[in-house]
């Protein structure tokens, strides 16, 4: 089953999970994050990887749940991948899916997954370089 798959609907009934294969990310892939200065505690990351078809960005923390960004795959597909592209394409996203909390509004969490997908995908394409 494929992880998307799995992740949407879980396991089907009456089985049981005895494996589970990851494929390594490759080199056009990056992982940012940021967490609150006092406390720590995860605010926001993206992890994306750059494949033939485009890139694959997901994100997580400022999200209800760990969330792939189809969306803003869609807009970015073909490149480039510079920082005010990459906002662009976040701009787009409804607002609703970033959820606030802990002094941060939906809009503030919006941009800042924007700005570390941006980060992301320039490192993962400089791999590829």
């Amino acid at each position: 089953m494929p992880a998307e798959e799995f992740a949407e609907s879980g396991a089907p009934a009456g089985t049981v999970v005895t494996a589970l294969l990851v494929p390594a990310a490759g080199r056009a892939a990056a992982f940012e994050k940021t967490a609150d200065r006092a406390t720590l505690y995860p605010v926001c990351a993206t992890a994306v990887r750059i494949t033939p078809d485009g890139p694959r960005i997901a994100v997580t923390g400022a999200t209800a749940r760990p969330l792939r960004l189809r969306g803003v795959e869609e807009r970015l597909r073909g490149g480039p991948y510079t920082t005010e592209a990459v906002l662009a394409a976040f701009r787009a996203e409804p607002r609703e899916l970033f959820v606030p909390g802990r002094g941060t509004s939906a809009e503030y969490l919006g941009h800042l997954a924007g700005v570390l997908a941006a980060r992301a995908l320039q490192r993962a394409d400089q791999a590829l370089a």
